[in-house]
C-alpha cells in the first residue's frame, strides 16, 4: 500500500512538473539570475528577453556610448594628438581591478586619437577612455561634468527609454542606470560603426610596442581561457564591481541575419588559489552567450513571403486592347524573421487597392470583382499587399502593374458615345427637344382645329344662304 501511495505521489508530481519542463525546453538554458536579451536589428524585435527590462548598472556599456560619441568627433581627424593629463586619469581606477580596468597610461604622455580609440575598443580601459572624453569636451567647449548628460541624450536618440548616466565610465554606485533591452539598442548602433566593431573584435592591440589583450574573452585566451567562440563580432565586456555585475555584449551574423546578445549581471569573475581567473560554471556569461546563439539560430530564420516580381493579384481590365485582365506583381521582396515552428495557416494576406483607380462590384455568386480601366502604365502602383502573422502585420509590398494597358479605340469610341448620350447635359438637351416637339405638335393640333372650325362655320353660313334664296346662289358682278 505504501509503495502504491509513493508511486502515485511520484506520478502526480511528474504531471505537475510536465508543463514547466515543456516551457523550459523551448527556451535557452542560461543562468536564471542574469538579465539577458537577444535582439534582431533587421526586424527591430527582441527574440528573447529574461528580465530584459529590469534596471541595472550600465557598467562597461556606458563606455560604449562614450566611445561612439568620441568616434563621431574624431573620425575625420584620427591623427589629432591627445595628451594624457593628471586630471583625466585621476580616480578612474586601480591596476588589476576588474571593475575599473587600466593599462597604466601616465600623465604627460601623448597619443593620437586613433591609438587611444583603438586601445579603448580592445581594453575598455578607463585611462584610455577618459583622456578622449576630456579632449572631446575641450574641442566642443563643454564641461567634463556635462558629458554624462550628452551621453543620456544620445542614448535617448537611439530609442533607450530607461537609461540615465551620472558619469561616463560605468562605475558602480554613481546613480547611472540602464536595462539589457536599452543596451541592445546601443549595441545595434555600435554594430553599425564598422571601425569600432572591427577593433573590438580583435584579440589584441599593440600600443607602441605594448600588447593590450582584449578583455572580451570571446576573442582572447590570454586572460581567461575556455571562453572563445568563433564567428562572434565585438563588442564589450566588463564588471561593475568586484562582487559581481558582469556584462557581456556581442553580435553574430547568421546568413543575412544579425543577432545581438546582451548579458547583464551575468555572474562574477573569480580567482583561484594561483590567481587564475575563471567563472562559476552555473553563472558563466560566456556559456550563456553560446547557449543563446545555439538556441536562436535553431529557433528563428528568414521566411520569404514573396519575391520581387511575383504575381500577387489579378484585376478585370475595362476598355483594354487585346486583354480583359491585368496582373499586379510585388515591387519588393518580403522576407521576415519567424520562429522555425511557425504555421503557414497563421499567415494571412490583406490587399488594399487604390480606389481612385480601381472599382469593385459583385458577380452573381457574390464574389467581389475588382476592375481597372485602361490606360495603365507598367510599374504604376495600384495597391499594397500586407502579410499578417497571428493578426499582426509582419511585412508588406506595393503592388504594381506588370504590363501596359492600352485603350481599345473602338470600345473607347462607343463608350465615349454612350457616356456622351447619357450624360446629364445630353439628357437635358433631349428633354428640351421633347418639350419643343410636344409644343410644336400642340401648336399644329391647335392650328388644325382652328381651320376646321372656320371651315365648318363657313360651310354652315353658305348652307344658310342657299336656303334663304331658294337654293340658287346669287352673285353680284360689277358692270363692265
Amino acid at each position: 500500500m505504501k509503495r502504491f501511495i509513493s508511486a502515485a505521489a511520484c506520478f502526480l508530481a511528474l504531471l505537475l512538473l510536465l508543463p514547466s519542463l515543456t516551457v523550459y525546453a523551448s527556451g535557452p538554458d542560461i543562468a536564471p539570475g542574469c538579465m539577458a536579451v537577444v535582439y534582431n536589428p533587421q526586424s527591430g524585435k527582441f527574440l528573447f528577453s529574461q528580465n530584459g527590462g529590469g534596471s541595472t548598472e550600465p557598467t562597461v556599456t556606458a563606455k560604449m556610448v562614450a566611445l561612439l560619441l568620441i568616434y563621431a568627433e574624431f573620425r575625420t581627424d584620427m591623427s589629432a594628438e591627445i595628451t594624457v593629463t593628471a586630471e583625466s586619469i585621476r580616480n578612474v581606477g586601480t591596476a588589476y581591478d576588474t571593475s575599473t580596468p587600466m593599462i597604466g597610461l601616465t600623465s604627460g604622455s601623448t597619443f593620437t586619437a586613433q591609438e587611444l580609440i583603438s586601445c579603448a575598443a580592445v581594453s575598455w580601459a578607463n585611462d584610455c577612455i577618459n583622456p578622449l572624453i576630456y579632449a572631446l569636451c575641450a574641442r566642443q567647449g563643454i564641461e567634463y561634468s556635462d558629458f554624462d548628460e550628452k551621453m543620456t541624450e544620445y542614448a535617448e536618440s537611439l530609442g533607450c527609454k530607461a537609461t540615465l548616466y551620472k558619469e561616463p565610465l560605468g562605475r558602480a554606485g554613481r546613480g547611472s542606470k540602464t536595462t539589457a533591452e536599452d543596451v541592445a539598442l546601443i549595441c545595434s548602433e555600435f554594430y553599425n560603426c564598422y571601425d569600432l566593431l572591427s577593433l573590438s573584435s580583435a584579440g589584441y592591440y599593440s600600443l607602441r610596442g605594448s600588447t593590450i589583450h582584449n578583455r572580451n574573452y570571446l576573442f582572447s585566451e590570454r586572460i581567461v581561457s575556455g571562453c572563445t567562440l568563433g564567428g562572434m563580432r565585438g563588442m564589450c565586456a566588463g564588471q561593475y564591481a568586484s562582487s559581481g555585475g558582469y556584462c557581456l555584449c556581442s553580435a553574430y551574423d547568421y546568413g543575412a541575419l544579425t543577432y545581438i546578445f546582451v548579458i547583464m549581471n551575468g555572474g562574477i569573475l573569480l580567482f583561484d588559489e594561483e590567481g587564475n581567473r575563471y567563472f562559476n560554471p552555473s553563472a558563466n556569461p560566456y556559456a550563456d552567450i553560446s547557449a543563446l546563439r545555439t538556441w536562436v539560430t535553431a529557433e528563428y530564420g528568414y521566411v520569404t513571403l514573396c519575391e520581387k516580381g511575383d504575381a500577387v493579384a489579378e484585376l478585370t481590365a475595362d476598355r483594354a486592347q487585346g486583354t480583359d485582365h491585368l496582373v499586379l506583381s510585388a515591387s519588393e521582396t518580403v522576407r521576415v524573421l519567424l520562429e522555425s515552428s511557425y504555421s503557414e495557416a497563421d499567415i494571412t494576406e490583406r490587399i488594399n487597392y487604390d480606389l481612385s483607380r480601381i472599382t469593385s462590384s459583385r458577380d452573381s455568386s457574390g464574389k467581389t470583382i475588382y476592375t481597372i480601366s485602361a490606360p495603365v502604365t507598367k510599374g504604376e502602383t495600384l495597391g499594397m499587399i500586407s502579410y499578417l502573422y497571428n493578426g499582426e502585420v509582419i511585412g508588406s509590398s506595393p503592388l504594381v502593374a506588370s504590363d501596359n494597358l492600352d485603350t481599345d479605340t473602338v470600345l473607347d469610341f462607343f463608350d465615349k458615345a454612350k457616356e456622351m448620350l447619357f450624360s446629364p447635359t445630353a439628357l437635358t438637351i433631349f428633354r428640351v427637344l421633347l418639350i419643343l416637339a410636344a409644343l410644336y405638335v400642340a401648336y399644329c393640333i391647335a392650328a388644325f382645329t382652328v381651320r376646321v372650325v372656320k371651315k365648318v362655320k363657313k360651310d354652315a353660313a353658305e348652307t344658310k344662304k342657299q336656303q334663304k334664296y331658294g337654293g340658287k346662289a346669287t352673285s353680284r358682278k360689277k358692270p363692265r
